[in-house]
């Protein structure tokens, strides 16, 4: 078998720019997980919704969604958009929201449920610090104004997943991987069927929204340094996920996915 080599290349940050504002929405809201057979379907749920988020750390967000793909946002420092956006239910009452910010190097995640009256937002960037192409984030917990009654405690970090593992299936036959979650700020995967045996540790994080519902973030070191978050749903061993950032082709993406997983052993393994 032959070992996958490095796919990706530095670039400036004026390279960087210029691959962003060259994407259209048509061009990165579609990607290789896109459309995959245990992805679950777009909602409509929030069309017609408007929302005020106050977080620990940073301005509130207000957000309305006008129709199942378009949404406007403000913030207490001034900033406002219209943006598209794709939504997904994660569990019941909790829904998964994934946009870029145009005009910027940046996009945003947010975990919405409304049982609770419980919000994160996973706020990414293309950059860290480091890396031009690679992207960073920053979780803020916070709360949905006027929903639940403001009692429960935030969602936080989480070390439940740590030392598990699970086999997501992406496409029959065609596009699975092995996640094993090793430490709180690591995790290690494996490639079963097309790119088998690619593996890889790569920084990643670990929120927890409800008992057995969980985000996990990760960063493709391997990948360009694209981000990578899911909504992980270990009741019905399914999830949402989106990729944010550049990829190995050079080309921006922001757009969902989604997989059914599998209870497995947190060792490496493959086909031959």
């Amino acid at each position: 078998m032959e070992r996958i080599a490095r796919r990706w290349k530095s670039l400036s940050q004026e390279e960087v720019w210029r691959i962003r504002n060259a994407s259209s929405v048509e061009q990165y809201a579609t990607g290789g997980l896109a459309g995959g057979q245990y992805m679950p379907a777009y909602t409509g749920a929030l069309a017609g919704k408007a929302v005020t988020l106050s977080f620990e750390g940073r301005e509130a967000l207000q957000y309305r969604f006008e129709d199942a793909h378009a949404l406007v946002w403000q913030d207490g420092a001034g900033g406002e958009g219209r943006e598209f956006y794709q939504a997904h239910v994660g569990a019941q009452n909790v829904y998964f929201v994934h946009h870029a910010v145009e005009g910027t190097l940046e996009g945003r995640t947010l975990v919405l449920d409304f049982d609770t009256g419980l919000v994160t937002l996973c706020a990414a960037k293309i950059g860290n610090g480091y890396e031009a192409r690679e992207v960073g984030h920053t979780f803020y917990f916070g709360r949905i104004a006027g929903v639940g009654d403001g009692k429960a405690p935030l969602h936080g970090f989480t070390h439940d997943l740590v030392g598990k593992a699970i086999r997501w299936t992406y496409r029959e036959n065609e596009m699975m991987v092995k996640h094993i979650y090793l430490t709180p700020q690591y995790y290690a995967y494996t490639m079963i069927g097309g790119l088998n045996g690619w593996t890889s540790a790569t920084p990643a994080d670990y929120v927890k929204i409800r008992e057995n519902l969980y985000i996990f973030t990760w960063l493709e070191e391997r990948q360009a340094g694209i981000e990578g978050i899911c909504l992980i749903d270990l009741e019905a061993m399914h999830d949402v996920g989106g990729f944010f950032g550049i990829n190995s082709g050079d080309a921006f993406e922001c757009y969902t996915f989604g997989a059914k997983g599998e209870w497995n052993t947190p060792h490496t393994d493959f086909e031959d």
